[in-house]
């Protein structure tokens, strides 16, 4: 069966296959994520990444980037001018020394802006680079029938984002040049249109991405929501090529991954429920043949 592709009027056509993991991918939590400092409780997250030995997870309420210590102790690093972004990481480059992180408007609601610190040795955030995204927004949300970034990540000149459509079948992946965005964030402007390099369709089945992370050979990883969390794991090219059922019944609003032999350590954010804060688990994924 043939992979969907972008038509010429930005409608979504054909179907892509992929496989289904039998089994259920056991997770083991390791900690609640609680903020030392007072002020609002971390509920949900709209992304996390780990650099310098400390977990950084963007606040979905709030509009803020907290930082956690290997102990799980926590402190806002960053306020943020609005709470619908999501959290994107760079990693370490002849640009950013140390890597960067990105947050970026989701394109769902508020102003098309986004903010981006370059991570210093210490695993600080540098000062605000703040960015417009208002033409690249325009442009996307013309071809992808509305907008709303879930995360994504940078492998190699690629930024590669995710996109939650209004339907399962509108779900896309969107691929930037990232030395066009680099551009924007080093001279404050503007994303120009030539970033865009490719939009081609996302197939999760029935589920929704939640947040998304880079793979070391390009492709990614994705928090998907549905009738059960789930991961999915998509090549460079945009296939599909298995998701696996997550032993939870708590959405999954953050991931991040690190590369192992074979495969990566997947870190995931867990949604809070009631009174209990969001909590930080990880699972061992082992990746198909080409993508490790």
């Amino acid at each position: 069966m043939p992979r969907r592709t972008l038509t010429p009027n930005g409608r979504l056509a054909a179907v892509v296959k992929w496989r289904q993991s039998a089994a259920v991918l056991a997770i083991r939590q390791l900690l609640a994520l609680e903020l030392e400092t007072p002020g609002p409780a971390l509920s949900a997250s709209c992304g996390v990444m780990r650099a310098s030995g400390r977990l950084f997870v963007l606040a979905r309420e709030g509009a803020f980037v907290a930082r956690f210590d290997e102990g799980g102790r926590g402190r806002i690093a960053r306020q943020l001018d609005a709470s619908d972004q999501a959290l994107i990481s760079v990693p370490p480059s002849s640009r950013f020394t140390h890597g960067a992180a990105l947050a970026l408007a989701t394109g769902a609601s508020g102003p098309a802006r986004a903010v981006a610190w370059a991570l210093e040795q210490n695993g600080d955030f540098g000062p605000d680079r703040s960015f417009d995204l208002e033409l690249l927004y325009a442009f996307l949300r013309s071809q992808l029938n509305g907008l709303e970034l879930r995360g994504g990540g940078v492998a190699g000149s690629v930024l590669r984002a995710v996109h939650r459509g209004a339907a399962p079948s509108e779900h896309a992946m969107v691929d930037l040049d990232f030395a066009v965005v680099s551009e924007a964030i080093e001279h404050g402007g503007e994303v120009r249109l030539t970033a865009v390099k490719q939009i081609r369709p996302l197939e999760l089945g029935q589920l929704s991405p939640t947040s998304a992370a880079a793979l070391p050979g390009g492709g990614l990883v994705i928090a998907c929501s549905g009738p059960s969390a789930a991961v999915a794991i998509v090549d460079s090219s945009g296939r599909t090529q298995i998701i696996e059922p997550l032993k939870t019944d708590r959405q999954v609003s953050g991931i991040d991954v690190a590369a192992g032999d074979g495969g990566v350590e997947v870190w995931l954010v867990l949604d809070g429920e009631g009174v209990k804060p969001a909590a930080l688990a990880t699972a061992r994924l082992e990746l198909p043949r080409g993508l490790a």
